[in-house]
């Protein structure tokens, strides 16, 4: 999916109660990252939490490069990064824990990255949409482009 930077609509007309939401900077906060990443597998899944503490104790800030973790009452429950290229944006990772989805939590996540693209002088925006989270993108202008298809091997693991 992807649309113009200035046909995206970005405006945020309410904040979620005691929410906050943070850049990623510290190894705390990396750990916040991948906790709520962690969250949306039917199975916890410790080697993202694992993966997220490993690049966060060695990763350099690159300019290019922003991740968002949104709080509540302190507890990690949100996430996203967006990256940009001369005056091209992604976003990508819009995670929200399932015990804090269908609150507009995941919808203010993108606009807040949205808002962030557009003040880095993006003119197009992409991302690559869960079925789940599609309609939250049309309603926000973006438009479908195509599909694609992830295969797993993972039911083979023992």
């Amino acid at each position: 999916m992807a649309a113009l930077a200035q046909d995206i609509d970005s405006h945020i007309t309410s904040t979620p109660d005691n929410f906050k939401i943070k850049e990623v900077e510290s190894l705390q906060d990396f750990i916040d990252y991948g906790n709520v990443m962690a969250s949306v597998f039917e199975t916890f899944d410790e080697e993202a939490v694992i993966f997220y503490k490993t690049i966060g104790g060695c990763y350099k800030k690159d300019p290019d490069v922003t991740m968002f973790v949104g709080y509540i009452n302190k507890n990690p429950v949100a996430i996203c990064f967006c990256i940009k290229t001369d005056e091209i944006g992604g976003v990508y990772d819009i995670v929200t824990n399932p015990d804090f989805q269908k609150k507009g939590i995941g919808t203010f996540m993108t606009k807040i990255t949205i808002k962030h693209l557009k003040r880095e002088k993006c003119h197009v925006i992409g991302m690559q949409a869960s079925h789940e989270g599609i309609g939250i993108y049309k309603k926000l202008d973006f438009i479908n482009f195509g599909e694609f298809k992830v295969y797993s091997n993972k039911h083979m693991i023992i």
